[in-house]
């Protein structure tokens, strides 16, 4: 009995019964009239938010596609003014770390550093040298 149009049936025994239908018709919700065009009003608020959406992440897509030839060419500049043991920070997901730069690359430095949680503390990240800045910078 887990529904309630099982009361009026007879649970299959009688297939030839008209039961089954008065069954349904007794237990019809009538839908209110606006009901129908508020699904669809819904809908379409809903296909219209995601295609916000989706032009929105093909948009920052573009920008970073747009902005990562000029990263490896900073990079370039700046891994001019940095060494082997100096100390930077680095932005990485959303947050800033600091670290000491422990090898050079073309674009790239390898920046050692330490995070506050969890058994292994010690992290090496490497980080396009346009995005590092040294510790003496920041002090200023």
């Amino acid at each position: 009995m887990n529904d309630p149009r099982h009361v009026g049936a007879d649970d299959g025994r009688d297939p030839s019964t008209a039961r089954h239908p008065a069954a349904d018709e007794a237990l019809t919700i009538p839908w209110p009239a606006e009901e129908p065009g508020r699904q669809v009003s819904g809908q379409a608020r809903d296909d219209d938010a995601a295609l916000t959406a989706s032009a929105e992440w093909t948009r920052e897509r573009e920008d970073g596609r747009e902005r990562r030839p000029s990263v490896g060419v900073d990079s370039r500049e700046a891994i001019r003014e940095l060494w082997v043991g100096q100390r930077v920070s680095f932005p990485y997901k959303r947050r800033r770390y600091a670290g000491v730069i422990t090898k050079l690359g073309r674009t790239r430095v390898a920046v050692a550093y330490r995070i506050a949680t969890g058994r292994n503390r010690d992290r090496v990240r490497l980080v396009h040298a346009s995005l590092v800045t040294p510790a003496e910078v920041e002090d200023r």
